[in-house]
């Protein structure tokens, strides 16, 4: 199970990172240029790896699992997504249909079915049908086996989008260190990538969960008024109707951060992956400005989570679910020993709903 694990995360960001993602690299300056498409959905040959890991697959048969996953992923639909309101196409289109496609691709395979072995191969390959301009072959088998994505992990510490974490921190630590009272603010500015300002961001109404984790200003209001953990309440109607927070949703504004060009830029030249992850927060209240700038999310590998913060994040989502305290440590426990696990059954049945 640990193996599979690692080596599906391995193959899905291997694959994903040789294909284009939100903006595409370019030889002149700013070195990069927005994409008229792009997903994750290649996410699908990382659920390949792992499952036909699991099934103990040969060669022979991973290859053409590799192909029937990779010939039946969902078109590359984010910028479409990014550009509609009202309608959830991330996790739709690419989630839960690529995980459940990629353990039918193996299940597939095990019953006889073949695929196509060179999927990623030549002038026709993957990388055409998804949509990129190009294949970064090296970026595929460099250092295979021997530099792994697996500690690069991003956890999330709140319940929305990962692009509003840094924004959400800022809030949060602006409200408290300041005292601040969310019926006190006159603004909230939020300085970031204007990808936040895409339409799906900003929804005309916000009654429901899907609503509500991508909307800018919803979270970054929420983020001004609410006190404890964040988890599933703030999905909840509890929270969507919160009159505080309806009061100050119009009070949000987001701009475009003016280190953008030069971070995207560098890191366009490096090579690296060109997401923007900087955000300086700026709240008015009592006649005065409050400014805090936050670079790296609370989760990533620049900001980790401990053990601790983890286990307690698990159970407190727990928490909004039918499982007992009792079986939440117990998960716990079997989840940090994983590897003396010697049926994994044990832990998929505490956390079955009967």
């Amino acid at each position: 199970m640990i193996t599979a694990l690692a080596v599906g995360i391995e193959v899905g960001n291997r694959v994903g990172g040789s294909l284009s993602g939100l903006r595409w690299p370019k030889d002149e300056p700013p070195y990069y240029e927005e994409a008229t498409r792009s997903s994750n959905n290649s996410a699908i040959f990382g659920a390949v790896a792992g499952a036909g890991k699991l099934l103990g697959m040969s060669e022979n048969q991973m290859r053409g699992a590799f192909g029937i996953g990779g010939t039946t992923t969902p078109i590359p639909g984010n910028v479409k997504w990014e550009y509609s309101q009202n309608v959830n196409l991330k996790y739709g289109c690419w989630t839960g249909w690529v995980a459940m496609l990629g353990t039918v691709a193996v299940l597939a395979t095990e019953k006889g079915f073949k695929g196509d072995g060179t999927i990623l191969d030549g002038e026709y390959g993957y990388w055409q049908m998804y949509g990129s301009p190009f294949f970064k072959e090296d970026l595929v088998l460099n250092d295979f086996g021997e530099v792994w994505y697996l500690d690069k992990i991003n956890f999330k510490a709140y319940p929305a989008c990962y692009i509003n974490h840094t924004a959400i921190m800022g809030i949060e630590r602006l409200v408290r260190e300041n005292d601040i009272k969310p019926e006190d603010i006159d603004e909230i500015v939020v300085y970031a990538d204007p990808i936040q300002n895409t339409p799906n961001r900003w929804p005309a109404e916000i009654k429901t969960q899907e609503d509500a984790q991508f909307a800018d200003a919803y979270l970054y209001a929420l983020g001004a008024c609410y006190e404890g953990p964040p988890g599933p309440q703030w999905n909840l109607p509890i929270s969507l109707n919160n009159p505080k927070v309806r009061n100050l949703m119009p009070k949000v504004k987001v701009k475009s951060d003016p280190k953008l060009e030069e971070i995207l830029t560098e890191k366009a030249k490096s090579g690296g992956v060109t997401v923007f992850w900087n955000s300086i927060v700026e709240i008015s209240a009592y006649g005065e400005k409050f400014t805090k700038e936050v670079a790296a999310p609370k989760g990533s590998p620049a900001n980790p989570m401990s053990i601790s913060e983890l286990e307690e994040k698990f159970r407190h989502n727990a928490s909004y679910s039918v499982l007992s305290g009792n079986v939440v440590g117990d998960a716990i426990k079997m989840i940090g020993e994983l590897e003396k696990l010697g049926d994994i059954t044990k832990l998929t049945g505490l956390l079955a709903v009967n």
